[in-house]
């Protein structure tokens, strides 16, 4: 007679544990990386944060609607989380999406220690002088250079980061080793989690990379349309990275989908291209080499890879600081700045036979009305359209400034037929009237003071100074007027 094969409840029983133990680990392990992923993901996004609180905050300065302080007090609550752990919202899925973190350990505590004393010093930054003035332009570069900084610590701490999540998945796969010796099922399960989980954060950790390189890439779908941009978009073409998905390359780049359609014809499927787009800048185009690379075998991207650099070189950008110092960033006329440094070499050239410069001060009226009715936008709109009219009227050889709120200053040669008053008036009528700025039109006012300069004087500041008292005391008999200045007597303290 067969005898019934001996059950083993004890053995039944401990294989049950291993799998279930196996299971709960390999899950854990999956919740806990996956965590340390996204957390990787959401601290490599306060670098773009600092950057939108500095634009918040000059947007602020020029009375645009913004709320700086939120973002700011944003940052600090992301950096506490990440010191004493707790949960931030996750940059994918809903805002209802959750992230738990894990209080800071010893090595990368001392970054976000650095990273909030750089928010405390950005914070404590402020903004000198009056827009257009050179201390003005000073503090701005002075803020922006700040908050490089402080995106260079968040760079650092997300990689540090990056470092403590990969030690972390070591020891959990040297345990999940170990229980796979015990359990060979259970064990391959939690290696292969954990490895998927690997993956997440070494993605999250090229989101990060992506997210502070200064180049811009961009990825074309086989119609050439843009289905991904990293923000170097901002530096290179003036555009947030969002604002170009779906559009086609030729809208963005001046025939940059001809020219890269005769590229791809050219060279067919070669993988990497170099060629030359136009990209606007400014007023004008400039010349910018762009690398392209054929992935449409490739089944993640099945389309073209595009990066470009911004290769203006040291020189150039310090140019462009240089014409920033010099430029009112509104209208793009010359500041009080630049006015003074005309006006003190055209001072200075009436000793070797110079004509004597004349200097004329203009003021709207009543702007601060149309500000308030329209809306800042119009009342930005009216400020160039009056700087776009006098540049329009003045010599090529004058200087045409903005260096208030709604006051201007034109300085020209003074070897002209014209009288200083009748140049008054001439731009008084050339600025009066209607100017239309969008659908709203708005009647403009102003009083405009012409003064030439005495043949012994030197000093531009108070030529200057001269000219804008006289105006304001043009402005005090009723305004919409135009007049000469000879001499005008400041009040003094005694």
């Amino acid at each position: 007679m067969s005898q019934a094969p001996r059950r083993h409840p004890v053995a039944a029983l401990v294989l049950a544990a291993f799998l279930v133990v196996g299971f709960v680990f390999g899950t854990a392990a999956l919740h806990a990386a996956r965590d340390r992923a996204a957390g990787v993901a959401v601290f490599a996004a306060q670098a773009s944060h600092v950057d939108r609180y500095v634009q918040e905050l000059l947007l602020e300065d020029l009375g645009q609607p913004a709320s700086p302080e939120a973002l700011l007090q944003d940052l600090y609550a992301t950096v506490a989380v990440f010191l004493d752990g707790g949960e931030v919202r996750s940059l994918q899925g809903s805002s209802d999406v959750r992230v738990s973190v894990r209080p800071a350990q010893d090595g990368l505590r001392p970054k976000l220690v650095e990273f909030w004393s750089g928010l405390e010093l950005l914070e404590a930054t402020t903004l000198e002088g009056e827009v257009g003035d050179a201390d003005r332009a000073a503090s701005i570069q002075a803020l922006r250079v700040e908050a490089a900084l402080i995106r260079s610590v968040a760079t650092d701490a997300a990689g540090q980061m990056t470092v403590e999540a990969q030690q972390l998945l070591q020891k959990q796969l040297a345990l999940g080793a170990i229980l796979g010796l015990l359990l060979l099922g259970g064990g391959t399960a939690a290696l292969v989690r954990e490895r998927r989980v690997g993956r997440e954060v070494e993605v999250a950790r090229f989101r990060a990379i992506v997210a502070e390189a200064t180049d811009w890439i961009a990825v074309l779908d086989r119609d050439l349309r843009i289905t991904f941009s990293t923000a170097g978009s901002v530096a290179l073409l003036g555009v947030a990275p969002e604002e170009l998905l779906g559009r086609p390359l030729g809208d963005v780049i001046a025939e940059g989908d001809a020219m890269l359609r005769a590229t791809l014809r050219q060279h067919g499927e070669s993988p990497d291209q170099l060629l030359t787009l136009n990209v606007r800048d400014g007023d004008d185009w400039r010349r910018v080499a762009f690398r392209v690379a054929d992935h449409r075998r490739d089944p993640h991207i099945d389309g073209w890879v595009l990066t470009g650099r911004d290769d203006r070189g040291p020189q150039a950008l310090r140019d462009e600081l240089v014409m920033a110092v010099h430029r009112d960033e509104l209208t793009g006329l010359s500041n009080r700045v630049d006015v003074l440094r005309d006006l003190t070499v055209r001072l200075a050239q009436m000793g070797s036979g110079g004509a004597r410069p004349i200097v004329i001060a203009v003021d709207l009226d009543r702007f601060r009305d149309i500000n308030l009715r329209h809306g800042s936008v119009t009342g930005d709109g009216v400020l160039r359209r009056i700087g776009e009219a006098l540049q329009g009227w003045a010599p090529p050889t004058a200087v045409v400034a903005r260096t208030g709120d709604d006051e201007y200053v034109l300085v020209l040669d003074g070897d002209t037929s014209s009288t200083p008053g009748e140049l008054a008036e001439h731009v008084l009528r050339r600025i009066s009237g209607s100017v239309r700025v969008d659908e709203v039109v708005v009647q403009i006012r102003a009083c405009v003071v012409a003064r030439r300069a005495a043949s012994d004087e030197r000093d531009a500041a108070l030529v200057l100074q001269d000219a804008v008292a006289a105006m304001d005391a043009l402005k005090m008999t009723g305004g919409n007027a135009a007049s000469e200045a000879t001499t005008v007597e400041l009040l003094t303290d005694d």
